[in-house]
């Protein structure tokens, strides 16, 4: 009952994250992006079950972990290098790299118990059940974790990154973030849009 419950919760967060990106890159509804990602995930699920999602997963996995590294190389390449651009983040708000400024005791708690418990949980532990060989696990598990620092430490870059670039170079699109916060989410198809060909930010923004 507790997987139902909270399953829907986090399954619910991806497919709103879908319907944000097809109304950010396509200008579309943000209804009618939601139905289509909702379409395309059950449809692929239930043509190919398990297998067609262990398969997109590694696809995606690999496009986006090459993604989350490059695009904060290119931003400290435009913005002058990193010494710059954390000094642009910090002339915009020091709080910004004090990981602990406004944290309690609770919110590291609750922060602790949500990182520990991700390795609990059903969606991963299902990937290590799927395994062919007990000897597979050890190479299985470093693999997770390696790609878990690139794609979490990427994008916690491309969030502060993005801060030092909108900045220096688009300050139309800061005033827009600092207005509305629920935008905040959409800063890597913002980035990838600007800073790419429009081919290459086209098919990043889709694997996100």
């Amino acid at each position: 009952m507790l997987i139902l419950v909270f399953f829907t919760l986090y399954t619910a967060a991806g497919m709103v994250s879908g319907g944000r990106l097809f109304e950010s890159a396509f200008g579309m509804d943000y209804y009618t992006g939601l139905f289509c990602t909702t379409f395309v995930v059950v449809l692929y699920t239930f043509l190919g079950g398990f297998l067609a999602v262990s398969l997109t997963d590694f696809v995606q996995g690999t496009i986006m972990v090459i993604a989350l590294v490059i695009l904060p190389i290119v931003i400290i390449a435009q913005v002058g290098g990193t010494s710059h651009a954390f000094a642009t983040i910090e002339a915009k708000g020091p709080n910004y790299l004090d990981l602990f400024k406004g944290t309690t005791t609770i919110s590291i708690l609750s922060l602790m118990a949500w990182g520990l418990g991700y390795f609990g949980q059903p969606h991963i532990l299902v990937r290590f059940m799927a395994i062919e060989h007990i000897r597979d696990i050890p190479k299985a598990r470093r693999i997770g974790i390696t790609w878990m620092i690139f794609t979490v430490g990427g994008a916690m870059l491309v969030g502060l990154l993005g801060i030092a670039y909108l900045k220096e170079f688009d300050p139309i699109a800061m005033a827009k973030f600092d207005a509305d916060q629920s935008v905040a989410e959409t800063i890597f198809i913002h980035l990838s849009r600007v800073l790419f060909h429009p081919f290459i930010g086209g098919f990043f923004c889709l694997l996100f």
